[in-house]
């Protein structure tokens, strides 16, 4: 148990809480005696090794000191004044295990202290502003105190937030981007709500484009957009879902680790001019020929055939007899993590005609027409191998993959 070697004046007003305080002691990891005497401080306290000072404005004559949060959460300077002792004494008692010195700017050292002390002392009330700060504002960089919620979320996840707190301050792990946003999920979920008996205002959702400062999460709300598109992250940025399907408005969590970051738009598919040039399903592999899609950024769709054809080798010698010609309009939009679909394809002025010495020309609606029709069935899950794009979805009732190459020109 941390040893208290308190100031004539700091024990006088404290006295109403020693019992309290001293039985929260002995939950609390031992440390070495601290000294607690009043001081000229900025905030609630500083920390020197094992010198905790008081600010002198917890003496009064006020209810609450000037830096106490507003609300129906606040402590008056009496149950602030034996709050910070033990503050002190859990701060003192980290450095011990941690072997550094504890910084009141950092959310790890303080967050993990108010844990400590709101769970020894749970009647004080300690972390409830704390915590609702962090509902309403998301900001542990530029709040330390805000911390708390961090640990607090982890107990509920059933990880021990003293061990995490031991090993991020000494510098044996460093805080991951899923714990970070594991941790902002319960911040402004069910989770910290049920934590607390006031209720919960949480931030403000943000459209992209956004910076986000160090530590920070925020709730995000892209307003439907015909085409989606991906959500990109920049520098310690760190986001739940990324991918924003066209036609829905897309809510989800982002957060920024130490080095800060931002979201950006970005397109979300594979844009640009491509040859079509196979495709392999039904158990057969096709050939394809004049075909090239066009996937503009603004969610435009052209495929343009000349003289095209697609078919299995033994259909080899119909490809030499007819093709199909024309522009075949539609648009894409994203339907998910590396996934687009097709929509509002008008095949009407595709036209299927005959090769060398053949003239013959009708409407291609019936063939390679109602072919291209059917890629409007469902997704297509896109990606990249080296400069080649695969496509890979269902259509006329099987599983189709289709192989692309830049367009030439």
């Amino acid at each position: 148990m941390t040893r208290l070697a308190l100031a004539d004046d700091v024990a006088a007003l404290i006295d109403p809480l020693r019992s309290t305080l001293d039985a929260a002691l002995t939950h609390l990891p031992p440390g070495p005696t601290i000294q607690v005497a009043f001081g000229e401080v900025d905030g609630l306290y500083a920390l020197d090794d094992t010198s905790l000072t008081l600010s002198r404005a917890l003496l009064g004559p006020d209810m609450h000191h000037p830096d106490e949060p507003a609300g129906e959460a606040r402590l008056d300077r009496w149950r602030r004044a034996g709050c910070c002792v033990a503050e002190g004494a859990a701060l003192v008692a980290l450095a011990e295990v941690a072997g550094s010195q504890p910084d009141l700017a950092d959310w790890r050292w303080v967050g993990a202290a108010l844990e400590a002390v709101d769970l020894a002392c749970p009647e004080l009330q300690l972390g409830l502003a704390d915590l609702l700060r962090a509902a309403e504002v998301g900001d542990p960089g530029v709040d330390p105190r805000q911390g708390i919620a961090v640990y607090r979320a982890l107990r509920r996840l059933g990880r021990d937030p003293w061990a995490q707190a031991t090993a991020w301050v000494s510098g044996e792990e460093a805080v991951d981007g899923a714990t970070w946003l594991e941790v902002g999920g319960f911040v402004f979920g069910k989770g910290l709500a049920s934590e607390v008996s006031l209720p919960v205002e949480l931030a403000a959702r943000q459209d992209i484009p956004v910076s986000l400062t160090p530590w920070t999460w925020a709730r995000i709300e892209v307003p439907s957009h015909r085409r989606g598109g991906l959500i990109h992250t920049v520098g310690d940025a760190v986001i739940a879902q990324a991918w924003a399907s066209g036609g829905r408005v897309h809510k989800t969590l982002a957060g920024a680790l130490g080095g800060g970051g931002a979201l950006r738009p970005a397109v979300g598919g594979p844009v640009g001019a491509w040859e079509n040039v196979s495709a392999q399903g039904f158990g057969q592999l096709f050939g394809v020929r004049g075909i090239t899609w066009t996937l503009h950024a603004d969610g435009r769709l052209e495929l343009l055939l000349a003289d095209a054809f697609a078919g299995p080798p033994e259909a080899l010698e119909m490809a030499e007899q007819v093709g199909t010609s024309g522009l075949a309009p539609g648009r894409w939009q994203v339907a998910g993590d590396h996934r687009i679909q097709f929509a509002e394809l008008v095949t009407s002025g595709l036209t299927m005609h005959g090769r060398k010495s053949d003239p013959f020309a009708v409407p291609a609606a019936g063939g390679l027409g109602q072919v291209l029709q059917a890629i409007q069935e469902g997704s297509w899950a896109w990606r990249m191998r080296g400069e080649e794009l695969f496509l890979t979805g269902q259509m006329m009732g099987g599983k189709l993959e289709m192989r692309f190459r830049p367009a030439e020109g």
